[in-house]
């Protein structure tokens, strides 16, 4: 899984293809959201800063005033997954959330208001731009942000934890393929309206193995007993 995000991660944000169709500029708002729907969209993108954390999410847009539920179905394979339902108080701002990745979404959001919105994940998270690493951007987003960084181990009890975190504003509602494996309970591309608005993406992918220390400490085994990371 933490590969299929990274891909589909950089997808959105530099490369052109991947199998994502083209930018469908009938639903690109020309005029900007209202002021009350973008406040809570902005609630629920700090609600989700945390993304790798489910219960933290969970927490967070509950005190802001969004509901959530939970369900388990059965997606390719047979295998089975939990189904986040977050429900806004405003009809206008959609959220779809799995562990790790985040979509606020808001209808009548012009592009420039999705950059907008998308800064909150980018102060949270200390992120850079693709124009700061040299890179250019996919023709979907209007603005494109990352952060790569290891969080080193805690002797006794734990590994060090790998971070890959993206975040993406795009022009207009994201669609698919983000799922060629079909792993997720849902369909992104059908998730979001046929009318203008935009979404942004925060992707925030973890990694550890457990480890045996050498050099002065060797001998040590470091457990992947949880990343420490927070959001600011």
């Amino acid at each position: 899984m933490l590969r299929l995000s990274i891909i589909a991660a950089a997808c959105i944000a530099i490369l052109p293809g991947c199998g994502i169709p083209p930018v469908d500029t009938s639903t690109v708002s020309r005029m900007p959201a209202n002021a009350q729907s973008f406040a809570v969209a902005q609630r629920a993108a700090r609600a989700c800063s945390h993304a790798s954390s489910p219960t933290t999410v969970s927490q967070a847009m509950r005190r802001a005033g969004f509901a959530v539920s939970q369900e388990r179905v059965t997606v390719r394979g047979g295998r089975q997954v939990t189904r986040f339902r977050i429900t806004s108080p405003d009809d206008a701002v959609r959220i779809l959330y799995f562990p790790g990745s985040c979509y606020v979404g808001l209808e009548g959001m012009t592009p420039a208001q999705s950059s907008q919105l998308a800064s909150i994940w980018v102060e949270a998270h200390q992120l850079l731009s693709n124009a700061e690493f040299g890179d250019g951007l996919s023709s979907h987003v209007s603005g494109a942000w990352r952060r790569f960084f290891t969080e080193p181990p805690r002797f006794p009890d734990k590994a060090p934890y790998a971070h890959r975190i993206y975040v993406a504003a795009y022009k207009t509602w994201p669609s698919g393929p983000y799922d060629p494996q079909r792993s997720l309970a849902y369909d992104i591309g059908d998730f979001f309206p046929k009318t203008p608005g935009a979404a942004v993406r925060l992707n925030h992918a973890i990694e550890c193995k457990p480890q045996v220390t050498t050099g002065p400490r060797s001998g040590v085994f470091l457990p992947c007993s949880g990343p420490t990371y927070r959001p600011r």
